[in-house]
């Protein structure tokens, strides 16, 4: 099994055998002949597949770990296009291509039916929030608010009843029924082993069919969240929602398959805006899905057969040549974005009295005040919080936060550390009360201030007005997106041009 570098410049992606190609060649076919009437040789109109959109979808498959299995007989090496309603595919490919990050995501809430419910946390992105609170909603479709950095409040959020009470209530019965089946079986003389297990069984079936009538469907959640980089444990939640009868999927965009592969933590069902990272020169739009559950994938490819939202040919092979530089261009922006975080903190805490956030020795969150003085400048674990870790930088230095999960100092550091292999490439801050943010942005001159991110180039976003300007403005100074916080993508310039423009700005303030 080659490495991951190595499956990213070659994995399905070396051209057709035929000819000798060294690239992936741009099939722009939209009818195949058929050898006689139903009968197509492999496919046969280009919504329902294209060779050149199969190379990106089976290229995710293999770089999400995405080899189907229906937990029966095996198919090693098959091709998702080749599966029909009969077949048996282990090892077959569960990728899918979608015109954009919006169609994917919108092709797995099509999954869902009127009165299920998604759990998802607060500090989610601004498309996601808009489509389930403006779309999905008027299909009977629910969403509920979690703390996601509490497994308990995930665990509650996915019964029927939220209350304490209603919980405790349901863990008894649930545990009262394996028991008293148990107790029965063990007390009378004449039980066998198979009347025991067949009280346990029955035990089950009832846990299962209170699972299956409870309207909470799906947890839906990314990691690192956007804006504000919260770290979510995929592994713990995943294996919560799998006690509840529940889908975990979990939106890869900011880690992409090289930094983090949610499917090996547990999760169901992974997706990405492959225009972003995979894509990563902002000329393509484009969207990925993968999973490893056989009806899962056979459901979501009839969605995306039935509503349209494919992935062009064109797009397709943009986005094969952009992954094939992902590992170089990921190295470079994570080292880029770990250099900015730790450079905005020193010069924070050296120009300031700040309160620090100390979690470097372990997941406890509470929050040590240090002097922040000359002397302790050469500290850089220093002001990262969210959620209820406040810090704040009282001098004459304008930021008052930094958000980068690569800090030792972020509470999720920990948990980052476990399931992915860096920080990432994004850095967001928040500016101090009084300061503008437009005056910033407004002396940079190597940085571009635009939507999007992930590209070789940096860019500059300011949530408020830009990605999350559809989540009410009440609701996003909740969630921590104040009008002063700043998010930053991180690209392959040299350190320290990205360093001389980011001064720039700070110093105009």
């Amino acid at each position: 099994m080659w490495h991951i570098e190595s499956q990213l410049v070659h994995a399905l992606n070396d051209g057709d055998p035929r000819f000798g190609d060294v690239v992936c060649p741009i099939h722009l076919s939209t009818t195949f002949a058929q050898e006689r009437f139903g009968r197509p040789i492999r496919y046969d109109y280009a919504r329902g597949g294209n060779p050149t959109r199969q190379v990106v979808e089976d290229q995710i498959a293999i770089l999400e770990d995405a080899l189907l299995s229906d937990g029966n007989a095996s198919c090693a090496d098959g091709n998702a296009a080749d599966i029909t309603s009969d077949d048996n595919c282990d090892g077959a490919k569960g990728g899918l291509a979608f015109a954009t990050g919006m169609a994917a995501i919108t092709a797995v809430l099509s999954l869902f039916k009127p009165g299920d419910e998604i759990i998802v946390p607060k500090n989610l992105y601004g498309g996601t929030f808009r489509i389930l609170d403006k779309y999905f909603s008027r299909f009977g479709l629910r969403y509920r608010f979690a703390d996601f950095s509490n497994p308990v409040a995930v665990e509650q959020a996915l019964t029927i009843d939220e209350s304490p009470e209603s919980v405790k209530k349901t863990k008894e019965s649930l545990a009262g029924a394996i028991l008293t089946e148990a107790t029965s079986a063990e007390t009378q003389a004449a039980a066998t082993a198979v009347t025991e297990t067949q009280a346990v069984a029955t035990a089950v079936t009832e846990t299962q069919a209170v699972l299956a009538r409870r309207p909470q469907k799906a947890v839906f959640f990314e990691s690192p969240t956007n804006p504000l980089l919260e770290v979510i444990d995929i592994a713990a939640i995943a294996a919560i929602a799998k006690r509840h009868n529940a889908l975990t999927i979990v939106d890869n965009t900011f880690m992409t398959p090289y930094l983090q592969q949610p499917l090996k933590l547990g999760a169901d069902i992974v997706l990405h805006s492959a225009t972003k990272y995979l894509g990563g020169h902002s000329d393509v739009l484009a969207g990925l899905v993968a999973t490893r559950n056989y009806e899962l994938y056979k459901r979501l490819h009839f969605i995306q057969y039935s509503t349209g939202g494919t992935l062009s040919a064109f797009d397709s092979y943009l986005l094969t040549r952009g992954i094939k530089t992902l590992a170089l261009r990921m190295n470079k922006a994570c080292d880029n974005a770990s250099i900015i975080a730790n450079y905005l903190v020193e010069k924070c805490l050296r120009g300031n009295n700040c309160t620090k956030n100390d979690n470097s020795a372990g997941n406890d969150n509470s929050v040590r005040n240090v002097s922040c003085d000359d002397n302790a400048g050469n500290d850089s674990n220093a002001i990262h919080s969210y959620g209820n870790a406040i810090n704040s930088c009282n001098g004459s230095f304008p930021i008052a936060r930094v958000f980068y999960p690569g800090l030792s100092s972020h509470p999720g550091n920990n948990i980052q550390q476990k399931q992915a292999k860096s920080g990432g490439a994004l850095v967001s801050f928040e500016l101090a009360e009084g300061y503008d943010v437009q005056k910033f942005a407004g002396k940079l001159r190597l940085i571009t201030v635009a939507e999007s991110l992930g590209a070789v180039e940096s860019l500059l976003c300011h949530p408020a007005s830009m990605t999350h300007a559809s989540i009410p403005a009440e609701l996003r100074e909740e969630m921590g997106i104040s009008n002063r916080l700043l998010r930053l993508s991180v690209g392959i310039e040299h350190i320290d041009d990205l360093l001389a423009d980011i001064q720039q700005g700070l110093d105009a303030l």
